[in-house]
């Protein structure tokens, strides 16, 4: 092992796919059950916007209020908890190496974290659909932090959560977003890695990873590799 000894890692995207199938059928069941009428174009564009899934809710309320819905933010995660959430959990798999790294990596002795936008009853689920939950010595949900990343607070109660002698200069975090994932891992004084198929862009005041993979079965190597 390096310098590096705690590895952060964000869920959706990073660990595993299907999410982006299931929140756009969720949000159009929802605008379909509550009469919001966005649908196609307007709804997948919602989900882009945003990662966080209040704001996606508002976007979407403000859209139906547009015509003549008046259900409220409230009333819409409301509706969304008790008839919709979980609906689509079938969609969401790891990929298929993400047992495989996470292990590697805990056997190698690194502390593992997770810190993910997702509300902690749809990770309490989902982890335990999964079997990866044991091994994450920190986790950190939506409902934990109210800072969004780029912010640095949700990594900094990461590491909190660990202990006092993890510290930031000896941790990264690996997430597929490079506005929000590399710019909250560059906020907390972290090493950025971005993961996913699309190399980094240039330009609009995005954050720059340090390194940029397209698998997991890549991170072990270049985290031995980080003097």
């Amino acid at each position: 092992m390096g310098r590096i000894t705690t590895v952060l890692f964000d869920l959706d995207g990073t660990l595993q796919q299907g999410d982006k199938v299931d929140v756009i059928n969720r949000m159009w069941d929802l605008s379909n059950e509550l009469g919001l009428g966005v649908y196609d174009v307007e709804l997948i564009d919602v989900v882009r916007r945003t990662s966080d899934f209040r704001e996606m809710v508002s976007d979407l309320c403000s859209l139906g209020f547009q015509r003549g819905s008046h259900a409220t933010v409230n009333e819409a995660i409301e509706w969304h908890k008790t008839n919709i959430s979980g609906r689509y959990d079938h969609l969401i798999r790891p990929f298929p190496e993400t047992r495989e790294v996470l292990q590697q990596l805990r056997d190698e002795g690194y502390s593992l974290g997770l810190v993910t936008t997702r509300g902690s009853n749809s990770l309490r689920r989902l982890l335990q659909s999964h079997g990866i939950g044991d091994f994450f010595g920190s986790i950190v949900s939506r409902d934990d932090c109210k800072e969004r990343k780029p912010n640095p607070a949700p990594l900094n109660l990461a590491l909190q959560r660990f202990g006092t002698e993890y510290s930031a200069d000896r941790a990264v975090y690996v997430g597929d977003l490079q506005t929000d994932d590399i710019g909250a891992a560059k906020n907390a004084g972290m090493i950025g890695i971005l993961k996913g198929p699309n190399p980094p862009i240039a330009g609009n005041g995005l954050h720059i990873p340090d390194y940029h993979i397209i698998t997991l079965r890549e991170l072990p190597g270049v985290l031995r590799s980080i003097v």
